[in-house]
């Protein structure tokens, strides 16, 4: 879930005067706006380009450390190294604008025989009620 910052103020405003927001604290990063859940560990992670380089990412307007998220997301699924949940959890996505980002992207979705399979079988299970 993505909040700009009037909708994060918001929040801790409301939750101020309730007690029992104490107990399951949410985590903020101000620079993207990320809730975190508790424990959720994270890694930062430093990189160093030439300016010239970073340039060529900053050219679009966006953000470079997005950037570089996105193409590290969108290579660690075509390799088959992170899955497609890891994608939505490392770009902050749904499932459904997980698939919407990699048809942007033209990435196939890793979606086997077996995957099919199990999938008729979970619609035949819930349909058959």
């Amino acid at each position: 879930m993505i909040l700009d910052e009037k909708e994060i103020d918001d929040l801790i405003i409301a939750q101020a005067d309730d007690d029992t927001a104490w107990e399951n604290p949410i985590f903020v990063d101000r620079k993207s706006s990320r809730i975190y859940k508790k424990g959720e560990k994270l890694m930062e992670i430093t990189i160093n380009l030439p300016e010239d380089v970073a340039n060529v990412f900053l050219a679009n307007g966006e953000s470079l450390e997005r950037e570089i998220l996105e193409a590290t997301a969108l290579e660690g699924y075509r390799t088959g190294i992170l899955s497609h949940a890891q994608v939505g959890r490392m770009l902050n996505l749904n499932r459904f604008e997980v698939d919407e980002f990699f048809k942007n992207h033209d990435v196939t979705l890793n979606y086997t025989i077996e995957d099919l399979e199990a999938d008729r079988q979970t619609l035949d299970k819930l349909f058959s009620k």
